[in-house]
Parts: structure tokens; C-alpha cells; sequence
């Protein structure tokens, strides 16, 4: 079957809800997470990038301790965006590097700068550590440099899903100001996306169906 075709099993409403969420869409923004240990901060940060339009996470995980969100808790959103997965910092470094990304680091050190000073219009990476030791110290020396987001209590530091949600909120509104929208994706990926998108909102079981018949009739 094609697109179109596709597209005619959806109401109207789910169409349209999916062109306006790609039209909110961007890869020029984006996040890299580094040896998260719980799968329910996995998850809200995966929930957090498609709630601000970000196509793609980049992940830093060992073999021995895979990145996999609690769907419970993603609630589908690790369907939306492409996950991006590196064994070690270095790796994750040079490919962003080579992309053409500047990367900022979530860190409480004496040289970070308050996130809202940052021009986050840009190409940006936003990286974050883990829940125990927080960003690694080889990040902090391969970053551009460092952010911390200004709190005013007793606290010293956030949740990093909740460190992620607050920063992608500051890049977001930057980005609004800077362009009236945070989406920016060229015509060809906006397609191939909702191509993507529209055979994700389908029933499996239907889609299978549907191919198998298309199989049937073109052999």
C-alpha cells in the first residue's frame, strides 16, 4: 500500500496531529545522556525530548548496563524519536564533533555558567551524567563547557530527568524567540518521518495484514 493510502486508516485528526508535531520538530537541538542507571529517568527523559520536539537522543551506555526505558513511564515516546547509542564517551564525542555540534555540559563546577547565558540556538548537544557521579570528567574536558541551572534553595542539583526537561525548556523558548519555531526539519526528513509516524499509529496485527495481502497481489 502506499503512503496515502496508509494515511486514509487514520481519522483526520491523527493525520493532522502528526504533521503539526513534525512541523515542531528539530535535530539541530539535542541530548546526550551518559551512564544512566535507572530505567525510570530513561524513560522521562525520552518523554521529555518528544514533548520539546527533539528527533534525537544520543546515549552513552556499557554493554552491562543498557539503556531501557520503563514503558510505563515513557508511554510510548521512545516510539517518536531515534536513539542513538555509543559504548563509550569518546565514541559519542567525535561523532557529534564530526556533525558539526557544540556540547554543553550539565555540571556544578567552578567555571559553569548559568544555563539561561548559553546561546542555545545554535547546533547544541545538552549532556548529562548520571544519577551517582553526574558527568564524567572526560565530557568536562572534551565539552565546549559547562552549565548549571541557578536554584535558589538548599538544594544543589536536580533530578537529571527533571535537569533535562528544564534545560530543553530554556533551549525551546530561546529557539522560538530567535526563529517563531523550534521545528526546522527540510521537506525530505519531514516526510520520511511521517511515513514513520503514520505506520506506528497503526495496529501491528492491521499493518501485517495489510502487507501480506500487498505480497499476495504483487506475486
Amino acid at each position: 500500500m502506499t503512503d496515502i493510502e496508509l494515511s486514509e486508516l487514520l481519522l483526520p485528526q491523527r493525520v493532522e496531529r502528526i504533521e503539526e508535531v513534525l512541523s515542531h520538530r528539530t535535530r539541530q537541538l539535542t541530548v546526550l545522556v551518559e551512564s544512566i542507571h535507572k530505567g525510570h529517568n530513561e524513560s522521562a527523559i525520552l518523554r521529555s525530548c518528544d514533548a520539546f520536539g527533539v528527533q534525537d537522543v544520543h546515549v552513552i551506555s556499557s554493554s552491562e548496563k543498557r539503556f531501557r526505558p520503563k514503558r510505563s513511564i515513557a508511554r510510548g515516546s521512545q516510539k517518536w524519536v531515534d536513539i542513538h547509542r555509543y559504548q563509550h564517551t569518546k565514541e559519542a564525542i567525535e561523532q557529534l564533533r564530526a556533525d558539526g555540534y557544540q556540547i554543553w555540559a550539565s555540571h556544578l563546577g567552578e567555571a559553569s555558567v548559568p544555563l539561561q547565558s548559553l546561546d542555545l540556538t545554535g547546533k547544541v548537544v545538552l549532556a548529562f551524567g548520571n544519577e551517582k557521579e553526574g558527568i564524567s570528567q572526560e565530557m568536562v574536558d572534551a565539552c565546549d563547557g559547562c552549565f548549571k541551572i541557578p536554584m535558589l534553595g538548599f538544594a544543589q542539583s536536580f533530578n537529571v530527568s527533571v535537569a533535562v526537561a528544564i534545560s530543553l525548556y530554556e533551549a525551546v523558548q530561546q529557539r522560538v524567540a530567535a526563529f517563531g519555531s523550534n521545528g526546522d526539519l527540510p521537506d525530505d526528513e519531514k516526510d520520511a518521518l511521517q511515513e514513520r509516524f503514520i505506520e506506528m499509529s497503526i495496529q501491528p496485527r492491521i499493518l501485517r495484514a495489510l502487507r501480506d495481502q500487498s505480497n499476495t497481489s504483487s506475486s
